[in-house]
């Protein structure tokens, strides 16, 4: 691989040095010169600014990673001996050579002023091979042959034929050559093989409504080339014959070419409305085509042979809307095991008589053509193409009119028949985009569907959103995966979900009274209008109380209430209560009050039969019960400084900085509470003692 070799396979090529360049990335849609191009040590160094990776891009360009690789003193592998040289006349009538070697190599230069050359293209606007000679053709509508590489040209210039060529062969056609061939009368003869034919398909795609004619014609036999099969006694008559049989070219569903059909808008307007008819409700219509698009090992495949499954068996709904229609689904498994594909539809519990027709392996040679056929012969109500490359075989993703015209029989076919067309296809792998971006490839792809699905992975679950032109875009929502089955459900909104997660976070973070603010300081993971949803959820499921006005100065507190509290997730049982009290603290019979304690702390010694119960005397405060120890502190049994905070209303108490207690109840219950704690409980019931130094007398609320 040559410099110039590299950047002929680029789009939009600016030179911002001696030997650095920028360019169109072709490993995603790119619309701003992302990808930096830079010779050094004799390699050449790329770096896109989007995010792509080296080998994806260089993947994109139909090379390997060896092709980076330059000679240091002349820009080349190793020119090799010249075996021919090809001249041109660029756009503005400057010459270049195409240079070809032994061993077969190829590489480009032009004059250097002085008798020389200069092994660039450098300030060159390549040209088709021969051009001005194929424009003096077209205007005397002698046909043209297009074949792949000079030596073939000349062959049947040779021959008395006119034909033409685009420098450096199979996959550096450009757009701009399709310029010269403008009403040409242009037959298309491919070399024979995978790269051939792939080149001969991009040059009809560009040339289609812009040339007066298109044939492809196979050649015959088992040759490479042209120049293959003359040699194997091939000759002009022949030639001749082939060319005038050849068909027409066209795509594989007629596009209208008879000019305008105007309507009159009043006459539209008395034409009878049509409804839109829904396979899945709000989301995928009849006759329709769609995307599903995601990042590999997202769980494309996945969800498309649920939805296969969800139409076939026509359930009643999937990812929370309606299956509105039910019918015989094709699946065309283009890259997946067939026994992959088995399993997973055992797993989700298909069966026999279940009207889905599944092939596995490449795609035929005619694809359109045979799957025209499947879907008349199946009555398909739907067909997933999984994934759309392996079927279209684009051999330029990011070049609109070819993709456009890849699509439009896909189109035509769903129109025509009323078979729903689902595409899954990849996302882009750089910088994470929103929408119809996200799509990998040209915005071609993302105009021409009714629906787009874009699949998402997150940290911990995964997503999916449509783009509608008819019907509701579907929500982000959550899919919900069983592993076991294979099957995948409704996992609810997206909003629903953060919304619960914040919530739970919450209540973890919930140890002690804080404001709003302090919620949002404390939980940083989920955002601000996240947050206050979960609170206002938590409100009304009853799981935290709030206290004050909510103006400044005194801001709604939250807190958990009893039944959440505890940072262990305790749950919680009712103690029965006595319904009497007696008044006096030093005489008479003790009590007991209704408290929700832990259901371990009965096994705490003090604590018979889930009941706190205290003796009518006073408490040391060296007994080893927890209990005993925190009613000596308060200078009152439990219960009693309970039913004090009950008859007060329940107010928050201050325990310290920053540090208060909204329920004194589940506080005093917790055997390990700190001892500062109940000091400042303490100092908060010697307000309500009596001169005797007893407590007031209990009222029952």
């Amino acid at each position: 691989m040559k410099m110039d070799e590299f950047l002929l396979l680029l789009k939009e090529v600016r030179a911002t040095s001696k030997s650095q360049y920028l360019a169109l990335c072709p490993s995603h849609n790119d619309h701003n010169v992302s990808l930096s191009i830079k010779q050094v040590d004799g390699k050449i160094l790329l770096y896109c600014h989007a995010g792509c990776a080296t080998a994806d891009i260089v993947a994109a360009l139909g090379l390997s990673m060896a092709d980076l690789h330059l000679d240091g003193n002349n820009n080349t592998l190793g020119l090799g001996q010249i075996e021919a040289v090809y001249r041109y006349t660029d756009a503005n009538s400057k010459p270049f050579e195409v240079v070809r070697t032994s061993p077969k190599g190829f590489y480009l230069r032009r004059p250097d002023g002085n008798g020389g050359y200069i092994n660039n293209i450098k300030g060159i606007i390549p040209t088709l091979y021969r051009q001005d000679k194929i424009r003096e053709a077209i205007s005397s509508a002698t046909p043209v042959i297009f074949v792949e590489g000079e030596k073939d040209a000349d062959r049947l210039w040779s021959l008395g034929l006119v034909a033409t060529t685009n420098p450096m062969g199979a996959g550096k056609w450009r757009n701009n050559y399709t310029e010269a061939l403008q009403d040409a009368d242009l037959i298309i003869v491919p070399d024979n093989d995978g790269p051939g034919h792939d080149h001969a398909k991009c040059v009809v795609n560009s040339c289609f409504g812009k040339a007066a004619r298109i044939r492809l014609m196979e050649l015959p036999g088992d040759g490479k080339d042209i120049s293959d099969w003359l040699d194997n006694g091939g000759n002009k008559e022949i030639l001749e014959r082939l060319i005038a049989e050849a068909p027409e070219w066209k795509p594989a569903c007629k596009i209208p070419q008879d000019g305008f059909r105007l309507t009159k808008l009043s006459d539209l307007l008395k034409e009878p409305t049509e409804d839109i008819a829904y396979l899945w409700e709000s989301t995928l219509i009849k006759g329709g085509l769609s995307i599903l698009a995601a990042k590999p090992k997202v769980g494309k495949s996945t969800l498309a042979r649920n939805l296969a499954l969800a139409i076939a068996k026509g359930e009643s709904s999937f990812l929370g809307r309606n299956i509105v229609g039910s019918g015989p689904v094709i699946y065309l498994a283009l890259e997946e095991k067939r026994s992959e594909v088995k399993k997973h539809f055992e797993r989700m519990g298909a069966t026999e008589n279940l009207p889905i027709f599944i092939h596995t392996g490449s795609a035929p040679e005619k694809a359109i053509d045979e799957l025209l056929k499947a879907v008349i012969e199946s009555k398909a109500i739907m067909a997933i193409i999984d994934p759309l490359q392996r079927l279209a075989r684009i051999p330029d993703l990011n070049d609109y009119s070819s993709v456009s015209l890849e699509l439009e029989p896909l189109l035509q076919i769903a129109r025509e028949t009323g078979c729903h067309i689902l595409l899954i296809h990849h996302a882009n792998k750089g910088v994470a985009r929103d929408g119809g971006d996200s799509i990998l490839g040209s915005t071609a792809i993302f105009g021409s569907v009714d629906c787009a699905l874009i699949m998402r992975r997150c940290e911990s679950y995964r997503t999916i959103e449509s783009i509608q032109r008819y019907g509701e875009d579907l929500p982000r929502t959550v899919l919900a995966f069983n592993a076991e089955t294979g099957l995948t459900g409704f996992g609810g909104s997206l909003e629903e979900v953060e919304v619960a997660e914040c919530g739970n976070a919450i209540l973890e973070l919930l140890d002690y009274e804080m404001t709003e603010k302090e919620i949002k300081d404390g939980i940083t993971d989920h955002k601000c209008g996240t947050v206050s949803k979960s609170l206002r959820l938590l409100l009304e499921e009853g799981k935290i109380q709030r206290q004050g006005l909510g103006k400044k100065g005194n801001p709604y507190q939250y807190a958990k209430v009893a039944g959440n509290a505890g940072d262990s997730g305790n749950s919680y049982i009712e103690i029965p209560t006595i319904p009497t009290i007696d008044e006096g603290f030093n005489n008479g019979p003790l009590n007991e009050c209704i408290l929700n304690v832990p259901k371990e702390l009965g096994q705490l010694p003090g604590i018979d039969d889930h009941r706190l119960s205290h003796s009518n005397q006073n408490v040391r405060g060296d007994q080893a019960d927890p209990l005993n120890n925190a009613a000596a502190t308060l200078g009152m049994p439990i219960a009693k400084a309970i039913e004090i905070w009950r008859f007060q209303g329940a107010p928050v108490i201050p325990l310290g900085p920053g540090e208060k207690c909204s329920d004194l109840e589940t506080l005093l219950s917790r055997p390990d509470v700190r001892p500062v704690y109940l000091k400042a409980v303490a100092d908060w019931l010697k307000q309500f003692r009596q001169g005797d130094g007893n407590p007031p007398p209990y009222k029952q609320g």
